[in-house]
């Protein structure tokens, strides 16, 4: 990985009696604004990136705010919520890119669809050379399977949405943040050398790591599971490289309403946003749900007796039964527009085999009986009992004993003081912030610390991340140079509180600041 740490460089001068009558001495201090992580895989096999990235911030950086930028020529005013940077990342000179270890992989399916999907894939390739167009992925087990094979509703765990969640949107919100939540490993890292290896999603569960694509499959079936239509968007996006969105389409069936989920994040984008990080689409899988009505008719006789003249009569009726059921059609689309850029696409119409081209077709159909390789329904680990809790609470507090200790250690020069009151402070405030039903509270907390620690400055930030182990967590938070105060009589802060989640899922939330009192 590529780390790019953002600082904002902030000088104050300082009187010092022990120096000469009059000297003044100026200090630096430098304040962690936020951070971009680059994949070193994606410069490696593009011999260069060059664009704007949004910067991974904070949500609250205490002794900042957000300024209101005015455009007078509209008289509006608006909020931009994110921060971007403008960068260009290459090596000189170009490094040779490793080829794959295999050439070829035995396969699950057929030969005749496999020369169906190697015919396709080649003629697209010639066309739109730049585009990365996908057919067959490789499985734990090392065999090439059809991509729409991982595709299919499953439940996410049932304590993760309540039956008091009715709102869609929220829903939506709700899965991602636990997908997101599953740390994030590039498959470049697990398998150096290997193509792109697909998990399961009960697989991706059990082992807590997976890349774009295993996070992208597992929200694009929970979203199917909720009777949303979603699709799962293959491309290129800076700076991940290859990769995998969740494309949805708006549950009011809006034009144009489809949005572009990052599971990896849990952000959503609308497919119009230019700063989108999924700079090109090439091709989508899809799972559609069609309803099919089938009719069957009964013929019946009913006798009829009148008992005054023995008269025996028939009647002769058709009762006409109608039975629907729901099919799912499992597609690979080929964007064959123009523009691959999302905000420049269309995809109100799929069915249009101008814009997209698809694999099966009436000469060669869906395989019947082609199974899944997910399983019927996903197996969660019951975490919501006491022990569980306990060992949480264990984590918790040794991650916040490591990180005291940690920033102790780095600052050598001075003896390191805890503001013990601001702590109590943190840990009530991180209890919220896990909250996505409330998210404007979660900004309001800057100005209770004003209120409370009104007799310093106290400069700081939030962070959340998934655990994947505690020197990771000490890596971050040196990374912020949070600790590099050239002051002996600056105090510090250091929280942390651990949200769990079903099947052993943490987010950590930190919250670090120093404090400086007025004079």
């Amino acid at each position: 990985m590529v780390y790019v740490n953002i600082y904002d460089q902030y000088a104050f001068i300082q009187e010092d009696s022990d120096q000469a009558p009059n000297t003044v001495i100026q200090k630096v201090e430098r304040r962690w604004l936020g951070n971009l992580t680059i994949p070193f895989n994606t410069i490696y096999n593009n011999e260069k990136i060059d664009g704007t990235f949004k910067l991974n911030e904070p949500i609250v950086t205490l002794g900042y705010i957000k300024e209101r930028n005015i455009d007078h020529d509209i008289q509006a005013t608006f909020i931009d919520k994110n921060a971007y940077i403008n960068l260009l990342v290459t090596f000189e000179p170009r490094l040779t890119p490793m080829s794959s270890i295999f050439d070829r992989w035995d396969s699950l399916e057929a030969d005749e669809l496999l020369s169906r999907c190697n015919s396709w894939q080649s003629a697209l390739e010639k066309s739109f050379p730049a585009r990365r167009f996908l057919t067959t992925v490789m499985s734990f087990k090392g065999m090439s399977v059809l991509a729409t094979r991982y595709i299919k509703p499953l439940g996410p765990p049932s304590r993760l949405i309540g039956p008091e969640v009715n709102d869609v949107n929220l829903k939506q919100k709700l899965l991602a943040r636990y997908v997101s939540m599953i740390p994030n490993i590039p498959d470049s890292i697990q398998f150096p050398g290997i193509y792109d290896v697909w998990s399961t999603s009960q697989e991706f569960i059990e082992l807590l790591q997976g890349d774009e694509h295993e996070h992208a499959v597992l929200l694009n079936n929970y979203f199917l599971h909720l009777g949303l239509q979603s699709w799962i968007a293959i491309g290129f996006a800076i700076p991940e490289g290859k990769t995998a969105y969740v494309l949805v389409k708006s549950a009011d069936d809006r034009p144009n309403g489809f949005s572009l989920w990052r599971a990896t994040t849990g952000e959503t984008f609308s497919t119009s946003d230019s700063f989108c990080p999924l700079k090109s689409v090439a091709c989508l899988i899809s799972a559609d749900n069609v309803v099919v009505c089938c009719c069957c008719s009964h013929k019946h006789t009913k006798t009829h007796t009148y008992t005054d003249t023995q008269i025996n009569t028939q009647t002769s009726y058709t009762h006409i039964h109608t039975h629907t059921y729901t099919h799912t059609l499992l597609q690979i689309l080929a964007n064959v527009q123009e523009s691959d850029k999302p905000n420049e696409m269309k995809f109100d119409n799929l069915q249009q085999t101008s814009h997209w081209r698809p694999l099966f077709d009436a000469k060669l159909p869906y395989p019947a009986h082609l199974p899944s390789v997910q399983p019927d329904s996903l197996k969660y680990k019951d975490d919501d009992n006491k022990d569980n809790t306990e060992k949480v609470k264990i984590l918790q507090e040794s991650i916040e004993s490591e990180i005291k200790k940690s920033i102790a250690s780095w600052r050598k020069r001075y003896i390191t003081r805890w503001n013990r009151y601001c702590v109590q402070i943190f840990r009530r405030l991180l209890m919220r912030m896990e909250t996505l039903s409330d998210e404007p509270s979660r900004l309001d907390h800057a100005k209770e610390l004003e209120s409370d620690l009104s007799s310093y400055q106290v400069t700081g930030f939030p962070l959340n991340v998934p655990y994947t182990g505690i020197q990771a967590i000490l890596d971050l938070v040196h990374s912020t140079r949070v600790h590099e105060i050239d002051l002996g009589d600056v105090e510090f802060a250091a929280a942390v509180y651990i949200s769990p989640y079903p099947s052993d899922v943490l987010s950590v939330w930190l919250y670090i600041a120093s404090l400086k009192k007025y004079l």
